[in-house]
C-alpha cells in the first residue's frame, strides 16, 4: 500500500511539472496546431484553469495529510525559505509587476 502512495506522488509531480512547463498540454489541446503552421484553428482553452484548480486542490490535500513533514522541512531546510522568498519577491523586477503578480496564481 506505501508503494503505490509513494508511486502516485510520484505521478503527481510529474504530471504537476508538466502541468506548470505549458508545453505539452497546450500541444494536446490544440491537437498539434502552432501559430507557424498558418492555419486558422480555434483552440478551447477553457479546461487549463480546472488542470490548475484539480492540482492546487490535490497539492493542497497531500500537504494536509503530510503536515507533519511540511513542518518539519520547513523548520529544518533554510533554503526552501529563500526559494518561496525569492519566488515573492520576483514580481519586483519584472516587466510588468502587476501582471506578474495577476498571473502567478496559474488559475486565472
Amino acid at each position: 500500500m506505501k508503494k503505490a502512495i509513494v508511486l502516485a506522488e510520484q505521478a503527481f509531480t510529474i504530471v504537476s511539472l508538466l502541468l506548470y512547463s505549458k508545453g505539452l498540454l497546450y500541444v494536446i489541446i490544440s491537437g498539434g496546431f502552432s501559430e507557424g503552421d498558418g492555419l486558422e484553428q480555434a483552440s478551447d482553452y477553457r479546461l487549463i484553469p480546472i488542470f490548475f484548480l484539480v492540482n492546487y486542490v490535490l497539492t493542497i490535500f497531500l500537504l494536509i495529510t503530510r503536515w507533519k513533514k511540511v513542518i518539519y522541512v520547513f523548520g529544518k531546510d533554510w533554503f526552501t525559505w529563500i526559494l518561496v522568498g525569492l519566488a515573492v519577491i520576483s514580481s519586483l523586477w519584472s516587466f510588468s509587476p502587476t501582471l506578474t503578480l495577476t498571473h502567478s496564481n496559474q488559475c486565472s
